[in-house]
């Protein structure tokens, strides 16, 4: 076998080897094809982790509250909201349709005591983690 037939197979294999770890990967991302709206897009934010709770801070301006739809689930929290409309005559404007987000949380957390403030554009998501005495009993060997 030549050097060009042996390099030309080992780059193949690379190649599917990397289409078979992004088919897994958009595998896991099927819950989020509704977010994935035409124009929407992943707002600035920052995800503080406290001792007990995890906070998202979301900068999503030009929403209304009542349009916000929050989702809390046991390691995730996923956000869409449309931008409100606006009556105003326009000589630029951006072509963004609204904010969406989904964060992968690195432990469980717990939707009961939740809490989202919004205001000035600022969304703010308090979410507790999940308790270690749900997660398991320390049990006693004898």
């Amino acid at each position: 076998m030549s050097w060009w037939e042996e390099w030309s197979r080992r780059i193949e294999r690379e190649v599917e080897r990397v289409f078979r770890d992004i088919d897994r990967e958009l595998r896991g991302m099927a819950p989020l094809s509704r977010l994935l709206k035409p124009g929407y897009v992943r707002p600035l934010m920052d995800v503080i982790e406290e001792d007990d709770s995890i906070k998202i801070i979301a900068e999503v301006p030009g929403v209304r509250k009542e349009d916000i739809d929050l989702r809390i689930a046991e390691n995730y929290v996923e956000l869409s909201a449309p931008l409100s409309e606006d009556v105003r005559k326009y000589y630029h404007k951006r072509r963004i349709m609204g904010y969406a987000f989904r964060q992968e949380m690195p432990m469980k957390i717990a939707s009961e005591g939740a809490e989202a403030k919004y205001s000035n554009g600022i969304l703010e998501i308090t979410v507790p983690k999940e308790r270690a005495e749900r997660r398991g009993t320390k049990i006693k060997v004898e």
